[in-house]
């Protein structure tokens, strides 16, 4: 089962975050795409995550309140400018 998941520059849409849903062990997520509160929403129903490395990021307070309740030992955010 994957447990570590890096797309580095590749885009990532609503539909391909989705598909970590289907990861019950994945633990570690990062991408250099854009996610916005929509990808956030989604990223919060994986609850296996404990780190996540998001630089390019537009998440509001309202995504961010989402992430938050995963058990995070590690959150990096960046801006995409």
């Amino acid at each position: 089962d994957l447990e570590i998941l890096e797309v580095g520059n590749a885009s990532v849409s609503e539909e391909d975050l989705k598909v970590l849903l289907a990861l019950p062990r994945l633990r570690r997520f990062a991408s250099a795409a854009p996610i916005d509160d929509a990808g956030a929403t989604i990223l919060a129903e994986c609850k296996s995550l404990t780190e996540l490395n998001l630089p390019s990021t537009v998440i509001s307070d309202t995504g961010l309140s989402k992430l938050c309740k995963l058990p995070l030992m590690q959150l990096r955010l960046g801006s995409p400018n």
